[in-house]
């Protein structure tokens, strides 16, 4: 039972969280827009919070900042998961994946993906969500960034396990610990060595 509860806790951490970017707009008022969006979902407001973010898109467009429009995108993304409208979520994040891409920022399509999967994964469409981690493995590879690495492999090994696949989920870990350990981030081994026990 504690191991149920700490993977359902592991589970429902949006990626926008686990995989959090020293990004901002381009346009300070989008940037508020943003940060008053993310105040909102705090405190459950998410009605408010969703609109915040929808004048965050709109103003970003109208500016032509693609980046300013992928990181609001992916805020809304974020704001639906939390409220739970989990299509929603998926369709906004893979927007801002597709946008973000297209203005060649990888770590910011790579984040949104992750949270396209989370939420593709709490529907219960398993593997659509293993597709999505498994794209944005792709987009953290090419962008070099293996703190990211670790984190995509640990969830992709809760996913696995989630479907019954020991084996592969404790290869994916294994490899998590790795990186982390080469990293010398206890913050990252920590997790990676609890899932790896109770998987053996």
């Amino acid at each position: 039972p504690c191991f149920e509860g700490r993977m359902q806790c592991m589970r429902s951490v949006p990626a926008v969280l686990l995989f959090c970017l020293a990004a901002h707009a381009q346009t300070p008022e989008v940037q508020r827009l943003l940060d008053e969006a993310k105040a909102q979902s705090d405190q459950q407001h998410f009605t408010e919070a969703a609109k915040l973010a929808e004048q965050a898109i709109d103003l970003s467009r109208a500016a032509s900042d693609k980046k300013g429009e992928a990181l609001s995108l992916n805020r809304l993304s974020n704001v639906y998961y939390y409220a739970r409208k989990l299509e929603a979520a998926v369709d906004a994040a893979n927007r801002a994946a597709s946008i973000a891409a297209e203005a060649g920022e990888k770590q910011l399509a790579a984040n949104a993906l992750g949270q396209a999967a989370n939420g593709l994964r709490d529907q219960g469409k398993l593997e659509e969500a293993r597709a999505a981690y498994e794209r944005q493995l792709e987009s953290i590879l090419s962008s070099g960034d293996r703190k990211a690495e670790a984190l995509n492999l640990r969830m992709t090994a809760i996913l696995y396990r989630q479907m019954g696949d020991q084996e592969r989920a404790t290869g994916l870990v294994t490899k998590s610990l790795s990186i982390a350990r080469d990293l010398k981030d206890p913050a990252l081994e920590a997790p990676a060595l609890y899932i790896l026990g109770v998987l053996e």
